[in-house]
């Protein structure tokens, strides 16, 4: 016995319901494509190096392999 539990949308209505996401989709592209200043790329690189660091710490405390290697050198 087969069984069909897909329902169909009203296109509008489908719309409607992703209005929400799609707006926020689109202002993280806005921010994302705002002009950066150098102390703001500055701040983004330690963050992301100190984020790298963070998921290579309990490998490297359990002894495996890191993820990040290059992380532990700078």
């Amino acid at each position: 016995m087969t069984r069909n539990f897909t329902t169909t949308i009203d296109p509008e209505e489908q719309k409607r319901l992703n209005a929400p996401t799609i707006a926020l989709l689109e202002s993280w592209l806005a921010e994302a494509e705002k002009p950066r200043t150098a102390e703001e790329l500055a701040e983004a690189e330690a963050e992301q190096i100190e984020f790298m660091r963070s998921l290579n710490l309990p490998r490297k405390e359990s002894g495996e392999r890191l993820h990040f290697p290059d992380v532990e050198k700078s």
